[in-house]
């Protein structure tokens, strides 16, 4: 089965939930908050095999949130699913954006980007199959951000990077042969409150760490 959602909501306060299961389903999303009362998006696709998260119909690009006060919550559980997410871009930087993601499944993909400040994102990566690992990353370009990255399984590949000031993080890695790379350029930079930043427990994995300033 096949679904395919085009979504371009322009009105702020917005909520938006999807339920998908079946194969290949697609969402194409557009989301602006112009006064900073913020969208929420929902989206289940763990029923569903294929799946796809994406901004324009062809999947260039990445479902996007413009504005502060948006909100995200992403279920890809299926095999081969895709999500591609940005909140706020250079031009029109959001505020006060938070994103959460949760995928799994044979050949998992997902993609947080955030353009702006006071900013969260968290995403989960589970691999159930070594021949077929998911695949993770975190972007944050501006101040005052929180990444979390949480990675289990066995050849997960997961990433984060941030640049701006004051940014904070969270990277737990729980798995074998894993590849992990977290990379902050700024100022101020500090492990989230009451976690121990960054926690690896991997066999015959690479975790790679790169602190600059400014």
């Amino acid at each position: 089965m096949k679904t395919t959602f085009a979504i371009a909501l322009l009105i702020s306060g917005i909520v938006a939930e999807s339920t998908l299961a079946g194969e290949n389903n697609t969402v194409n999303l557009l989301q602006s908050s112009t006064d900073g009362i913020g969208n929420t998006l929902s989206i289940d696709q763990s029923g569903a095999s294929n799946s796809l998260l994406a901004g324009p119909p062809d999947g260039s690009s990445q479902a996007l949130q413009i504005g502060g006060g948006n909100q995200a919550t992403l279920t890809i559980e299926g095999d081969g699913g895709q999500m591609l997410l940005q909140q706020g871009t250079v031009d029109q930087p959001g505020f006060g954006n938070t994103a959460l993601a949760m995928i799994s499944g044979l050949g998992g993909l997902g993609t947080i980007i955030q353009d702006g400040s006071g900013n969260s994102a968290e995403m989960q990566l589970t691999s159930n199959d070594a021949l077929q690992p998911a695949t993770g990353s975190i972007g944050q370009f501006g101040n005052g951000n929180n990444a979390s990255l949480n990675v289990f399984g066995a050849n997960v590949n997961g990433e984060i990077t941030q640049q701006g000031n004051n940014n904070t993080e969270t990277l737990t890695v729980n798995g074998s042969n894993t590849s992990v790379s977290y990379t902050q350029v700024g100022n101020g930079m500090t492990p989230t409150a009451a976690s121990p930043g960054v926690s690896v427990f991997t066999t015959a994995g690479s975790v790679s760490i790169t602190q600059t300033q400014f």
